[in-house]
């Protein structure tokens, strides 16, 4: 039994084909630019094409106006906005724990308020618990704990860097 052919032939064949194939037509050359009569002459026969057109041009000249002056206006508007920004962020331990402004001021009550939120969230898990039938008993046993944990971390990190300590941060051992 013996292959049947293909029509297209062998790859020898193909490549000879291919080779025999005559090129693409070039591309047409570009039009040429009119010149400045040629332009002045179309002007002369068509007044209402060229006075649309410089109309057309004057409106888009207004709106990309308008449009730059949108964008100049939200970067300045975004420029300030971000420098706002940095001003109230900005991170100052001294001054944040000095007793006369600052967290110095409200540290007191915040731990007040910090620990009758958790005796809070600690009865409300009471509840959820005896609710449940005994499920979920670790989480009421957890939750004291990790207040503990984070109670006793930023004490140690705002005494650490108590300015009444030392005066500055720089002298810090943390």
């Amino acid at each position: 039994m013996t292959p049947a052919k293909s029509s297209e032939g062998t790859g020898p064949e193909l490549l000879a084909r291919w080779l025999a194939q005559p090129p693409p037509e070039p591309a047409p050359p570009p039009a040429p630019e009119p010149d400045f009569w040629s332009s002045a002459w179309g002007i002369a026969t068509d007044p209402g094409g060229a006075l649309s057109t410089a109309a057309t041009e004057y409106v888009k000249a207004g709106v990309v106006g308008v449009l730059e002056s949108v964008w100049t206006a939200g970067l300045a508007m975004l420029r300030d906005t971000l420098a706002l920004i940095d001003h109230l962020t900005r991170f100052d331990l001294v001054a944040l724990f000095a007793p006369d402004r600052g967290l110095g001021q409200v540290w007191p009550a915040l731990w007040w308020l910090a620990i009758l939120v958790a005796t809070c969230v600690f009865f409300s898990q009471i509840v959820a618990v005896v609710a449940r039938g005994g499920w979920g008993a670790s989480r009421l046993l957890l939750g004291p704990v990790h207040f503990g944990i984070a109670l006793a971390f930023i004490l140690s990190l705002s005494a650490g860097w108590s300015p009444r300590r030392t005066g500055s941060p720089a002298a810090c051992s943390i």
